[in-house]
């Protein structure tokens, strides 16, 4: 009795290491942007990166959808059909070959920036933003983050 109790115990233990391991080894593209960028922009004055150099996957277009866009909005501009939750929450989405290869969502707070949070000015006046792989950014600190503007795309649009 006092073995199957010590098993009980130790597995126990083991499933709940490992369910709090796995929630907060789960990766964070933003997240890994915002630490790649305080690293790569110390001390500089003028800062620029591509994102693609810090993606861990191939993609050729980026979608930035604010918190605030309707699930249909996206399925109109991306052309690709999802169930893309209103949940407002901001929504990174890139696409390889008309494919979702990678999809985040991320908090959002309509009075202020959340910690950490990616602003891409691109997408100020319009709630998204497109990119190309290609895309470079000029980075500036913002509020509890960093605003991204880029420099070789179709303002335009």
């Amino acid at each position: 009795m006092k073995a199957a109790k010590g098993v009980i115990l130790i597995v126990f233990i083991v499933f709940s290491i490992n369910c709090s391991w796995n929630k907060s080894d789960k990766f964070n593209l933003e997240k890994h942007i915002g630490d790649y960028l305080v690293v790569h922009c110390e001390g500089k004055s003028d800062c620029r990166f591509r994102l693609n150099e810090v993606t861990p996957f191939k993609w050729d277009k980026f979608y930035f959808f604010d918190a605030s866009i309707e699930g249909h909005r996206i399925v109109e501009i991306t052309g690709i059909s999802a169930d893309y939750k209103e949940n407002m929450k901001r929504k990174f989405i890139f696409v390889k070959n008309n494919r979702i290869v990678y999809f985040e969502e991320n908090e959002s707070d309509i009075e202020s920036a959340v910690e950490g949070e990616i602003n891409f000015q691109d997408a100020d006046r319009k709630n998204y933003a497109v990119f190309d792989y290609i895309a470079e950014f000029r980075v500036s600190p913002a509020y509890r983050g960093f605003a991204l503007e880029c420099l070789n795309c179709d303002k335009t649009q």
